[in-house]
């Protein structure tokens, strides 16, 4: 009896440790569900809005110059296309650095698409791509434009949905 009891002691130590470093770190786990915001759009809604839409490609130009959603505009907040990938902290959001007179001339040509009443939709490499996330929020800031969303599961969500 011993044993066993010793065994139950040390199973319930390291539960409660595990817990505690589950709870302390909570924002730095990958395996967590990223949560959607209220601007994110899934494949079949933007895909029923058909030509209205303004794509718009945040993953830089090299991705861009590997393929694209049909008629998508370049927007890279970071000028440099590097991937952000998941946010590995609650203090780090994956954003990137800025390119101003990039995005600037860029912005410019997705405000004469869009036109101001256009839906546009702003996607990444994929559903962990905050890019994307950044993009649409500056664009919804700097325009005060209502309808900017993000696509759900970026340009790879898009292909398995059967997109082209």
């Amino acid at each position: 009896m011993g044993v066993l009891r010793q065994i139950a002691v040390l199973v319930s130590i390291a539960t409660a440790v595990a817990a505690g470093v589950g709870v302390w770190h909570r924002h730095e786990l990958v395996w967590r569900v990223r949560e959607a915001w209220a601007g994110e759009i899934p494949a079949a809604t933007a895909r029923a809005w058909g030509d209205a839409v303004v794509w718009v490609d945040a993953r830089g130009p090299a991705a861009f110059a590997r393929g694209r959603i049909e008629g998508a505009l370049p927007l890279d907040e970071a000028g440099d296309g590097r991937r952000s990938g998941p946010p590995r902290s609650k203090h780090i959001k994956g954003a990137l650095p800025l390119d101003d007179a990039g995005w600037e001339g860029q912005r410019r040509a997705v405000a004469l698409a869009a036109g101001g009443d256009r839906p546009v939709v702003v996607y990444g490499e994929d559903f962990w791509d905050d890019r994307a996330d950044a993009v649409a929020r500056r664009l919804r800031r700097e325009t005060g434009w209502g309808k900017v969303f993000v696509l759900r599961g970026g340009y790879a969500g898009w292909m398995k949905a059967g997109g082209r």
